[in-house]
């Protein structure tokens, strides 16, 4: 069998770090198996964190490690999108998308004007804000050039939006199982506060598989208001008449964003066999479980401890503010 001299190259080049965090990933399924309430999901993260805080990744791992965290996590929510059928959206009601922006705004607006009570830069208010209410880190780099000039408020507000969210995928599935949640309202709960998509992904899925399908659907909403939000910023912002080319910012959106949209147009076409949406299903699960692991040797314990302690305060009580608003809401929405 005859393979072409780049494609081997590159199998070489992200071959090692790959085969570490599958490794990780088969080492949590094991152990999920132990701990069937953590899942493999979250194991898998703090077994890579563990790893990567004891044997840091080193420079023949770097391009494995890096492909698994950012093109396996995005083939496997590409993949999840054959696991969502439009009914399971239909049955939240359009109250459901009303709440979610409400949320937005709130969470943005709520940062901005902690960080002004704590003296924090308004800047670092807005980054925070961002951050936790949209998309995590991706939402912090997108919208800092429009922000500010200052690399390390973006340092600080992607570090404390990890940490938030990291420590977030232990604390919300522990609330939704000591609450009354139903599937729908925990999705809403998980979906609406989380940071991140792996972040929604791993609490989601640590709760069973209906509640993971249906808080990545309403991330998946979270995130398509990151672009009106950028186009908020850009006309707010002083001296940024380049940023406010609207094609560009289109551009902005996750590529995974779209493929998810297909895969979720073609299941609901009714052409796909219960076999082929079961097999797409665990291939998007073992994707999921081996990118966590990759995730998870990037935290270092030493950095978030080192976080501004003002910025991480602003940061917690925005987070806390999403917690009980949507802790609430779901409760209500019941």
């Amino acid at each position: 069998m005859y393979i072409p001299s780049d494609s081997f190259s590159m199998l070489t080049r992200i071959g090692p770090g790959l085969i570490l965090c599958t490794g990780i990933a088969l080492g949590a399924e094991l152990l999920a198996n132990w701990v069937p309430t953590m899942g493999g999901v979250s194991i898998a993260i703090l077994l890579g964190m563990l790893w990567g805080n004891i044997q840091p990744v080193t420079a023949n791992l770097e391009a494995g490690v890096s492909f698994a965290e950012k093109k396996l996590l995005s083939y496997s929510i590409v993949l999840m999108g054959f696991g969502l059928e439009w009914a399971q959206i239909k049955s939240l009601g359009n109250i459901a998308f009303l709440i979610i922006i409400s949320a937005v705004v709130l969470t943005i607006g709520t940062s901005y004007l902690i960080s002004k009570a704590f003296r924090l830069s308004p800047s670092l208010g807005l980054l925070l804000g961002v951050g936790n209410a949209i998309c995590g880190s991706a939402a912090v780099v997108a919208s800092a050039p429009l922000v500010t000039k200052d690399n390390d408020e973006v340092g600080i507000s992607v570090s404390i939006v990890n940490l938030l969210g990291t420590l977030g995928i232990f604390i919300l599935p522990a609330l939704v199982k000591a609450g009354s949640f139903t599937e729908q309202t925990a999705s809403l709960f998980v979906g609406g506060t989380l940071q991140a998509v792996g972040h929604v992904v791993a609490a989601g899925y640590a709760i069973n598989s209906e509640v993971g399908e249906l808080s990545l659907a309403i991330k998946m909403g979270r995130i398509c208001l990151l672009i009106p939000a950028l186009l908020v910023l850009a006309y707010f912002s002083t001296g940024s008449s380049k940023s406010k080319n609207t094609g560009s910012l289109l551009g902005l959106l996750p590529t995974y964003l779209y493929g998810f949209m297909l895969c979720t147009l073609i299941l609901n076409s009714g052409y796909c066999s219960p076999e082929f949406v079961s097999l797409a299903k665990k291939a998007s699960n073992v994707l999921l479980v081996i990118s966590m692991s990759a995730i998870g040797t990037r935290i270092r314990i030493a950095t978030l401890i080192n976080c501004a302690p003002k910025a991480l305060l602003v940061g917690a009580a925005t987070f806390f503010c999403q917690i009980v608003f949507f802790y609430g809401v779901a409760n209500l929405y019941e």
